[in-house]
C-alpha cells in the first residue's frame, strides 16, 4: 500500500511590509519573518548569554559583574551598588539576573566574590541586596593579574560608552572548579565541578605533556557539590565517569551522607546532593513514615531524625536504607561551550563560536589555552623589559649630555636641536624634554647602570621562561592546589584560596 505524503504546513495568509532602505520596501511572509526572528533570538541567547566561554568559564553577566567590582577598586561594597554598576554600564538585562549572578558567585564551590551578611542556605533565600555586602576574594583577584590583563581585548559595552573585556585571563579553571548550569533555546549545558586538590595536579601533569588515560582521569578526579553531596562509590559510577570522559553527555550518582546511631536509633543529615530538597524530604517523606517519631532541625540545614523506640533493629536498618535511597540521585550532564574572538574587520565587534565537547576535551582545551596565555604574557613582559632597558639607556645619554640639553631648553625648538645633536628620534627627544630639569641634573649614572643591569637580568630570565611556558603553568597549578582549604559556612561548603 502506498504511503501518503504528509501535508505541508499551511502558509500564513499574513505578509509583513518593511522598509529596507530609504527608497525601497520588502514584502515577507509573517511565518518566515517569525522563524528568522526566533532563530536570531536563539543564537543570541545560546551564544552570548547562557553558554560560558571555556577559557574564563563565565557567562557574560558573571564576567561583567566581576569586571565592575574590579573597576570599583576591589573594595567592600553594598550588593545593590555592585548590581547597579553592572546593570547600568555593562549588562542591561534586569536586576534579577544580576543579583542572581552575584549570589551564584558568592555561594560557588570556589567563590570569586566573598559575601558578607545573610546569603541564605539550601532552603533559605539571601537577604535583600541593600542589606548584604560583597568584596573580591583572593581567587577573584587572580582574574585581574597585571601580567595578563594588558593582553585582553576590549569591546564596546551595549551603549558604546564603556569598554569591557572580551574575556578574562583565568589562571585557574573556573569552569571546572565551579561547574555551571545554563538554559538556552533548545539546549541546556550542565558541567560538573571538581575539587581543586584533584583537578589542578591532573591539569599540571597534562601541561607537562604526560599522557593520561580516560580511566586514570576518572580515577583521579573528585566531583564536588557545594551542599556536601558525595559521589556514590560503586563500579557502576566509576564506569559512568570513565564513559563521560569521552562523551558529550554523562551522569553521576550522588548521595547525601548519613550519620547513623543504632544505639539511639537516630539519623543525622546535614549534607545534601543535587536535587534533594530538605523541606520536601521532611514534609513529604519523613513525617508520614510510621518509623519516625520526630524530626529536629538544628542550626542551618542540619536534621536529626528520631525513630520510634519500639521499632526493632531490622526495621531501623530497613528505614535507613530506604532513606539513603531517597537522598541519592542520578544527575545528568551535557557539555556545551563557547569561544569569543574579535572580528578581523572590526576591533570593537566579536563573534562567538559554539561547540559541544567531551569532558576530556574540555580539560585539554583549557590546559592548551592556559599555556598559550602564559606564553603570550611572557612575550609581552619581554617587550616591556626591552622598553625599560632602552629608557635607562636614554637616561644615561641624557646624563652625559646635560650641557646640550640645557642649551636646547633656551631655544624655540629644543626638540629639533636635541634630535640633531644627540642623534636620537623625535620620541626619545620628547621623553628627555618631559623630564624635569632638576631631575635631569640629579640623575646618577651609577644608579641608572644598576637599574639597567637588574632589568637585563629580568630580561634574560624571561627569554628562558618563554621556552618553557608549559612548565611554568604546571608549577603554578600544583602550587595553587595546596593553597585551597575547605571551609563550611551557612550557605555552602567552599574551597577558599588562602
Amino acid at each position: 500500500m502506498a504511503t501518503r505524503k504528509p501535508k505541508a504546513p499551511p502558509k500564513s495568509n499574513f505578509r509583513v511590509i518593511r522598509a529596507t532602505a530609504a527608497d525601497s520596501v520588502e514584502s515577507i511572509d509573517l511565518d518566515v519573518l517569525t522563524r528568522n526572528c526566533l532563530r536570531l533570538y536563539g543564537e543570541e541567547v545560546n551564544l552570548d548569554r547562557s553558554v560560558p566561554d571555556y577559557r574564563d568559564g563565565m557567562k557574560p553577566v558573571t564576567r561583567r559583574l566581576l569586571y565592575a567590582l574590579h573597576t570599583m577598586g576591589n573594595q567592600t561594597v553594598k550588593t545593590a551598588r555592585l548590581s547597579g554598576e553592572t546593570l547600568g554600564k555593562y549588562h542591561p538585562h534586569g536586576q534579577a539576573s544580576v543579583n542572581g549572578a552575584v549570589h551564584t558567585q558568592v555561594i560557588a564551590n570556589t567563590p570569586p566574590i566573598t559575601g558578607i551578611g545573610n546569603w541564605g542556605s539550601i532552603i533559605d533565600p539571601p537577604g535583600a541586596d541593600r542589606y548584604t555586602n560583597v568584596k573580591m576574594s583572593l581567587y577573584g583577584k587572580s582574574f585581574f593579574d597585571s601580567s595578563y590583563m594588558p593582553l585582553m581585548s576590549k569591546i564596546d559595552s551595549y551603549d558604546g560608552k564603556e569598554k569591557e573585556p572580551l574575556f578574562l585571563p583565568a589562571l585557574l579553571p573556573q569552569l571546572l572548579l565551579n561547574g555551571i548550569e545554563g538554559i538556552g533555546l533548545g539546549l541546556s549545558t550542565s558541567i560538573p565541578a571538581f575539587t581543586p586538590v584533584s583537578l589542578l595536579p591532573l591539569m599540571a601533569d597534562l601541561a607537562e605533556g604526560q599522557k593520561i588515560s580516560s580511566e586514570d582521569m576518572a580515577r583521579r578526579l573528585v566531583p564536588y557539590h557545594m551542599y556536601g553531596g558525595e559521589v556514590v562509590k560503586s563500579k557502576q559510577n566509576r564506569d559512568a565517569l570513565v564513559a563521560f570522559m569521552d562523551s558529550f553527555t554523562g551522569s553521576i550518582m550522588w548521595t547525601s551522607p548519613l550519620e547513623v546511631s543504632e544505639e539511639t536509633k537516630t539519623v543525622r543529615i546535614n549534607k545534601f546532593c543535587p536535587t534533594v530538597n530538605p523541606i520536601k524530604l521532611v514534609e513529604d517523606f519523613l513525617k508520614p513514615m510510621r518509623e519516625v517519631s520526630t524530626v529536629h532541625s538544628g542550626s542551618g540545614v542540619s536534621y536529626t531524625i528520631q525513630c520510634r523506640r519500639d521499632i526493632n533493629m531490622p526495621e531501623f536498618r530497613a528505614f535507613v536504607e530506604k532513606l539513603r535511597k531517597k537522598v541519592s540521585t542520578k544527575y545528568s550532564y551535557e557539555i556545551y561551550i563557547t569561544r569569543r574572538d574579535l572580528r578581523e574587520d572590526n576591533s570593537s565587534k566579536y563573534e562567538v563560536k559554539f561547540r559541544q565537547v567531551t569532558l576530556r576535551q574540555l580539560i585539554e582545551l583549557w590546559v592548551r589555552y592556559r599555556i598559550d596565555l602564559e606564553r603570550s604574557s611572557i612575550k609581552h613582559q619581554i617587550e616591556v623589559s626591552k622598553a625599560k632597558i632602552a629608557h635607562f639607556g636614554l637616561l644615561l645619554l641624557a646624563c652625559s649630555k646635560l650641557d646640550i640639553i640645557f642649551q636646547a631648553l633656551r631655544l624655540k625648538d629644543p626638540k629639533a636641536f636635541i634630535v640633531k645633536n644627540l642623534k636620537i628620534t623625535d620620541e626619545q627627544a620628547e621623553t628627555i624634554l618631559n623630564l624635569k630639569v632638576r631631575q635631569l641634573s640629579k640623575l646618577d649614572n651609577d644608579q641608572i647602570l644598576s637599574m639597567r643591569k637588574k632589568e637585563e637580568s629580568v630580561l634574560a630570565q624571561l627569554k628562558e621562561d618563554v621556552k618553557i611556558p608549559h612548565r611554568i603553568v604546571a608549577d603554578y597549578l600544583r602550587s595553587k592546589s595546596t593553597q585551597f582549604k575547605l571551609v563550611r559556612n551557612d550557605w555552602s561548603n567552599q574551597w577558599i584560596l588562602d
